[in-house]
């Protein structure tokens, strides 16, 4: 296993041929790689739509070319950071995902910088398969299964805005624990409520017990 989040991945999930070669991992319909130039404008509008950096504690709108070489620089950067998410098979952009805070010693880490292109998901989801649960909860399984078999996690932490009900949903589908509530300052130092999320390898093993739990009698009906 990979304890080095720079480290490309020598095993877990299949990279086909189709896919760029920055490609870590895929889920069912998306998969996670490290970002490309082509993308970087991109990410950087996303992190600064409004509907988006309203869940960040700091809001400021990033400088494009500032962040050009930000993510330029990611694979290098130790103990952080950001991938993109990406629609499979075709690679167009669908958004963001990354940690930080990574200690290989203590195997954990911390996640967020998520976002989702809501309207590129809208326009990529018609036609997918009708028990096809949404982007959202792939994202949260490819990269839940990926830092666990890859990085080798011990745990893995981190929060949402008590008021993001959305999010919270998800954490709870892919098999995030709420475990406590925190009041956090924003750059304004205006505060907000959230709620800390963590997740054990213990947790992960249970919660993929529990989906091919599921998963096995849908395969036999189908």
């Amino acid at each position: 296993m990979n304890e080095d989040p720079i480290a490309p991945p020598t095993g877990g999930h299949p990279v086909g041929p189709a896919l760029p070669p920055d490609t870590l991992t895929i889920g069912r319909y998306v998969s996670l790689g490290w970002p490309v130039p082509a993308e970087f404008d991109a990410i950087t509008a996303l992190r600064n739509a409004d509907r988006v950096r309203q869940w960040f504690l700091d809001d400021t709108p990033l400088d494009p070319i500032a962040n050009r070489r930000w993510l330029s620089a990611v694979r290098e950067r130790k103990g952080e950071s950001l991938l993109s998410i990406r629609f499979h098979p075709s690679g167009e952009l669908l958004g963001m995902v990354g940690w930080t805070d990574h200690d290989p010693v203590a195997r954990s880490a911390w996640f967020g910088r998520f976002a989702l292109d809501l309207d590129v998901a809208r326009r990529l989801a018609i036609g997918l398969p009708e028990d096809y649960p949404g982007f959202a909860i792939d994202i949260g399984r490819t990269v839940r299964d990926y830092v666990f078999e890859e990085l080798n996690l011990e745990v893995g932490r981190g929060y949402a805005f008590v008021a993001n009900q959305l999010a919270r949903r998800a954490n709870r589908i892919v098999g995030w624990r709420e475990v406590g509530r925190v009041m956090r300052t924003r750059l304004d130092g205006s505060t907000v409520e959230t709620v800390d999320v963590e997740m054990t390898r213990v947790d992960w093993e249970a919660q993929l017990r529990q989906e091919r739990q599921v998963e096995e009698p849908q395969k036999r009906a189908g």
